[in-house]
């Protein structure tokens, strides 16, 4: 807990904003790398999502990796950021003007302004509450217990091990060691604030659901409807993965029903625009990582990867190489946590 006060203490929540920030753009320009090796086209928003959900995927492998070598230091930390910067830096190149498109995409057409200027404002009032309580000291013993402690403990350490004293560190996932560059930093609110900013992703992930599948209208009524839900602003404002658990299950499932019903404009291919299924497959493996309450979810989601496949291809040849891929992708990505379980345990 901080001792600082006045404008030492302001500096310092300036600087875990800051970091945090910093992050998720490394996560989106990672991301949108990773989305154009696939060649996968999506809208604005479709793209912000997804490319920070699957950069976060690689910069949480990156500090399993250095953990796993005992080199959880400043040092390695830096450079396999930096590392990381500059392989997403085409992805980095263009992201104005991304956000710029995003955030039109999530205004819609102009429709139903007034709804808009509720959701709009109900999302300020939101993100100020959400900051606000996620720069204050953590006090849960959830957090306090493991989110928190184990992450620190580690960077401490500079390894992989098992606290004598906490063997609920098990449950150590891909958040977690998204909050270990963040702590390195000196940001010891960051994990609260990358939780806090995980909410705002999920929102924005309900807009885009929203749009889809339905309307701008139930757009809005979505947004103000999640921000009236005290559950996830309670929660949202601490280091527990909860929240973040809820946008990678969220978006894993809109990106399967994508590929099952995907834009029409180009179903004359095998696989059509915007139902790349081992991005789906991707984001399976991704929630189970998250919280391994994650694997009930992506169970109860994976049929949808052979409904799609066998109503987007020709053949059931087609049919099981799609399946295969995109089964091989969830196991990929779920793999190192497995094994670092087995490991240490």
């Amino acid at each position: 807990m901080s001792d600082r006060t006045g404008v030492l203490l302001v500096l310092e929540h300036v600087h875990g904003v800051a970091v945090v920030a910093a992050l998720l753009t490394l996560c989106l320009g990672l991301g949108r790398v990773v989305l154009r090796r696939l060649s996968v086209e999506e809208t604005p928003l479709d793209e912000c999502l997804l490319g920070v959900a699957l950069g976060g995927g690689l910069v949480s492998l990156s500090m399993l990796a250095l953990g796993s070598i005992g080199a959880l230091r400043p040092l390695p930390i830096t450079l396999a950021v930096a590392a990381l910067a500059w392989a997403a830096r085409t992805g980095l190149v263009t992201l104005p003007r991304l956000v710029r498109g995003a955030a039109r995409q999530v205004g819609g057409d102009g429709e139903y302004p007034v709804l808009g200027a509720i959701a709009l404002g109900a999302t300020i009032l939101a993100t100020v509450f959400l900051v606000s309580l996620a720069l204050t000291p953590t006090v849960d013993w959830d957090s306090l217990l493991l989110h928190l402690r184990v992450p620190s403990q580690l960077l401490a350490e500079s390894r992989l091990y098992v606290p004598e004293d906490n063997l609920p560190s098990g449950f150590l996932a891909l958040v977690h060691m998204l909050y270990v560059p963040l702590l390195a930093a000196g940001a010891e609110t960051g994990p609260a604030l990358l939780s806090a900013a995980y909410a705002l992703l999920l929102a924005l992930t309900v807009v885009a659901v929203c749009q889809r599948f339905y309307d701008q209208a139930v757009a809005w009524l979505a947004v103000i409807g999640l921000w009236g839900t005290s559950m996830i602003l309670m929660v949202a404002v601490t280091p527990r993965v909860d929240v973040s658990l809820a946008f990678h299950t969220l978006l894993g499932h809109y990106a399967l029903l994508r590929f099952i019903d995907p834009p029409p404009a180009s179903a004359d291919e095998d696989v059509r625009a915007g139902g790349v299924p081992w991005v789906g497959a991707a984001l399976l493996g991704l929630m189970a990582s998250v919280k391994y309450h994650g694997l009930a979810y992506a169970a109860l989601l994976a049929p949808l990867v052979l409904v799609g496949a066998a109503r987007t291809t020709r053949g059931p040849g087609a049919t099981a190489k799609i399946v295969i891929v995109a089964a091989s992708a969830a196991l990929l990505i779920l793999s190192p946590w497995v094994i670092k379980n087995l490991v240490l345990f």
